[in-house]
């Protein structure tokens, strides 16, 4: 069964799990290989040929985006996920965890919406991005029973646990294994499998992500501590460089692993402590460019779609992003100038957002039709643009408001 895999990722996986030292391609245990057993073929889910007769699809529209073509309006897909749970009637943590309500519930809020080009929301998400409580590299995260998921901001790890990395693994001093192993989470990506190809084939809607991962360097601030950690890149740097060049195969294999386990080559990149709020261009340039560029290049290779999720202000850094290799590029925005991310990454890379989250959830529909009209005005020619909320749509936004965010593009937005 491991024959899907190449060696290369096979031992990139066994030394992220054990160490420099780790031994001959390796499965994480019983449970994995009972999932692999269970595994439905990989394949990716391919857009229909465009008939003249017949408008574009949501699917076909965001292809179109992404290659900078021309689409017949431009697409639109707020960020949505707790706010799934709230406009459905279920709470959080039904929605991320119970895979028959949240089903039911994504597929009647794609209607309620009134049908987004993308869907962002996946029922039970939660088991493959948190997998519980403390999963996600050993971090501790608060899933309420109906609020939204929250990190549990404290130090974890000491100074010396950047050599241990290296020496022993995750598996040794960042992962938490939980009591039934990795088979739920395995299996929860099989469930979105079958929303993907759902939505995909169904109802012709391009799916967001099927694969998740995040740079060392952010991983390092959670386990540091975000203080800690800003301390460790001006006094230990070359710490963590090493550490981040050490992860760096391991979660490109791990991406392709859930990418094909979700049918889906498309990675959501998690990207938040190395913007230019936390970090200096001189900073990301020696800390996090190294293993960025190693990561996008292992995943491009193999025919993967990169989606930045861009939180906070980016734009020192965006000039960064035309290093990384020719391929297909989401870019989703939030504090950042969407305008001037435009103007450096046209033509390189597709720009996603940003009508405010907080107007989306303060505001009226009017405002919110307003902003989405200024966007399309702005960032449409060209093509490479799809009108979104800038970052998650909050659980508190009027239903109205997302209706008229997604509205805006079908009056606005056609080409």
């Amino acid at each position: 069964m491991l024959g899907m895999f190449s060696r290369e990722t096979r031992m990139a996986l066994a030394k992220l799990f054990f160490g420099k030292n780790a031994p001959a391609p390796w499965l994480i245990g019983p449970s994995f290989l009972r999932a692999l057993r269970e595994a439905p073929p990989g394949s990716s889910f391919a857009a229909e040929p465009i008939r003249k007769d017949q408008g574009m699809t949501g699917y076909q529209r965001i292809e179109e985006a992404i290659t900078f073509g021309k689409p017949d309006r431009v697409p639109v897909a707020p960020f949505l996920l707790h706010h799934v749970a709230r406009t459905t009637g279920l709470t959080v943590r039904e929605f991320l965890f119970d895979f028959e309500k949240a089903t039911t519930a994504s597929r009647v809020a794609y209607d309620i919406y009134g049908r987004p080009d993308m869907v962002s929301w996946f029922p039970g998400a939660g088991h493959l991005i948190f997998g519980g409580e403390r999963l996600l590299f050993g971090t501790d995260w608060v899933v309420a029973e109906d609020a939204p998921v929250q990190i549990i901001e404290k130090k974890q790890w000491e100074v010396s646990d950047y050599d241990r990395l290296i020496e022993q693994g995750i598996s040794k001093v960042m992962l938490t294994r939980p009591p039934e192993g990795f088979y739920h989470f395995i299996k929860a990506a099989h469930h979105i499998r079958k929303e993907i190809r759902y939505f995909t084939r169904v109802r012709k809607a391009a799916a967001w992500v099927g694969a998740v991962t995040v740079f060392p360097f952010e991983i390092f601030s959670w386990k540091r501590s975000l203080e800690e950690f800003m301390i460790d890149t001006f006094k230990v740097p070359d710490k963590i460089l090493a550490a981040s060049d050490f992860m760096a195969d391991g979660l490109v294999a791990l991406a392709k692993l859930q990418g094909y386990f979700t049918g889906l080559k498309r990675v959501f990149f998690d990207c938040n402590r190395a913007s230019a709020t936390f970090i200096s261009p001189a900073v990301f340039e020696k800390l996090v460019l190294p293993s960025l560029k190693k990561m996008v290049a292992g995943l491009v290779r193999d025919g993967f779609d990169i989606l930045f999720h861009l939180d906070t202000d980016w734009a020192p850094m965006l000039p960064y992003f035309r290093q990384l290799p020719p391929g297909r590029y989401i870019v989703e925005l939030e504090n950042t100038d969407i305008r001037k991310a435009k103007e450096i990454l046209a033509g390189h890379m597709c720009i996603k957002g940003n009508v405010s989250s907080t107007l989306l959830s303060l505001g009226t529909p009017a405002e919110v039709e307003r902003e989405a009209r200024d966007l399309i005005d702005d960032l449409a020619p060209g093509g490479g643009f799809i009108l979104a909320s800038g970052c998650e749509v909050p659980m508190d936004a009027p239903l109205e408001n997302v209706r008229a965010l997604i509205d805006a593009a079908r009056k606005y937005g056609h080409y």
